[in-house]
């Protein structure tokens, strides 16, 4: 079995709604074990055996909302 990490991403205009189409999308991708969602926040974090950064994007295009940034944690920078 692959070493799972987390992945962190910010979207610009998560509501609800939208949250859920991307969560219901990414639910589909064998790779990816969880899928945390914080619409206060704007961000999605991922725990993935792989950077699953295209898929997110697809993701986001399909529920209307758009993808800004990776975050990256080891750094504290985005």
């Amino acid at each position: 079995m692959a070493k799972t990490k987390q992945y962190s991403y910010i979207i610009d205009g998560l509501s609800n709604e939208n949250g859920e189409k991307i969560k219901k999308a990414l639910q589909n991708i064998p790779e990816i074990k969880s899928i945390t969602i914080n619409v206060q926040s704007g961000t999605v974090d991922l725990i993935s055996s792989k950077d699953a950064e295209l898929e997110l994007k697809y993701a986001c295009d399909i529920a209307k909302a758009s993808f800004r940034i990776k975050i990256n944690k080891k750094k504290n920078l985005f």
